[in-house]
């Protein structure tokens, strides 16, 4: 386990599993959620679909302002 400020952050697993409570790669921050968010974020926020369907988008990325949009749709 990889702490800072007293708080986890990195969990590697003795199967190999690597757990990242926030990641953020340069400036852009990704998460999960199993629904598209309806919170405001900052323009480029990647949010993973985490119960992806067919017909449904991978993800999402804000574009700001409380917008959304799908990308990579699975057929």
């Amino acid at each position: 386990v990889l702490s800072s400020n007293y708080k986890e952050q990195i969990t590697l697993k003795p199967t190999g599993e690597t757990i990242v409570k926030e990641l953020t790669i340069g400036k852009t921050r990704i998460t999960t959620s199993d629904t598209k968010p309806a919170e405001s974020a900052a323009k480029g926020t990647i949010v993973l679909n985490s119960n992806p369907e067919s017909g449904a988008p991978i993800g999402w990325v804000s574009l700001g302002i409380g917008k959304w949009h799908g990308f990579g749709v699975i057929y």
